[in-house]
């Protein structure tokens, strides 16, 4: 985090009981996003206890709100998960159509999808964020996560939200994806700061009504040097099945040293 991009670093990589010395040359987190990626673990035989799969009710005690969390049919309890807060448009959401999207992903990128709901179904309170953390970090606690690979996203409302909650807290939240949504005007937008990293993607069409309000925000974050990935559509809508293993290659990728 003292150096700056363009800086050459020696490093010392020590495996197997060997060292190896290298320079490494730093750079910022590249935008695109990688046509495929390795399976980021070997594939183990089946585990012999599992707990309940499928979508899952998560109550907090002291709160009234729903939350839902998506655990993949072969959940494996040796595996570190990532984490996808799906934070839902005006209008609320459907428990089973949030399956259908996302199962295939879930259990093909060992992720799981947290979906909260708003207390009133046709908008978001920037006071529920409080809500959304602590449903995080009840699947947190529950399940072994992979914490390079926590990520915020939203559509339209929702997308809003996610950036209210990567800005907020940045300690668990290592992305932010937004679609058809801009960051808010009233955001207070933290410095960059490489020892809580925090990469961007933005999924929207220069036909939508909010295209101006997305890109001026894009540029806002792009000034502070955040690693910033730009998906364009033909039209204003939530992403398509394509779109969605998309997403989640980029996901993937931000474990990248």
């Amino acid at each position: 985090a003292s150096f700056e991009l363009g800086s050459k670093v020696p490093m010392v990589v020590r495996r197997g009981g060997q060292s190896l010395n290298v320079e490494v040359e730093l750079s910022p987190l590249p935008r695109e996003i990688p046509s495929n990626l390795p399976r980021p673990r070997a594939e183990l035989p089946p585990a012999e206890t599992r707990p309940p799969t499928g979508m899952l009710p998560i109550k907090l005690p002291e709160d009234e709100h729903e939350c839902f969390a998506l655990i993949p049919s072969n959940f494996d309890p040796r595996i570190a998960y990532g984490v996808v807060v799906w934070i839902h448009a005006p209008g609320g959401f459907d428990e089973k159509q949030i399956e259908m999207q996302w199962k295939a992903a879930c259990e093909q990128h060992d992720l799981i999808v947290l979906a909260p709901k708003s207390a009133d179904a046709s908008k978001w309170l920037p006071t529920e964020i409080p809500f959304i953390r602590k449903a995080l970090d009840q699947v947190m606690r529950q399940y072994p996560i992979d914490a390079t690979r926590v990520v915020a996203h939203g559509y339209q409302a929702g997308g809003a939200m996610a950036y209210l909650l990567g800005f907020g807290h940045r300690d668990v939240i290592r992305g932010v994806a937004a679609v058809d949504a801009g960051v808010p005007a009233r955001a207070s937008v933290p410095e960059n700061d490489p020892l809580e990293r925090l990469g961007f993607y933005s999924a929207f069409s220069e036909k939508s009504k909010a295209a101006a309000v997305i890109q001026a925000g894009i540029q806002r974050l792009e000034k502070l040097k955040y690693p910033f990935t730009v998906k364009k559509m033909a039209d204003a809508k939530y992403l398509s099945d394509e779109e969605i293993k998309e997403l989640v290659t980029w996901v993937d990728s931000l474990d990248r040293i």
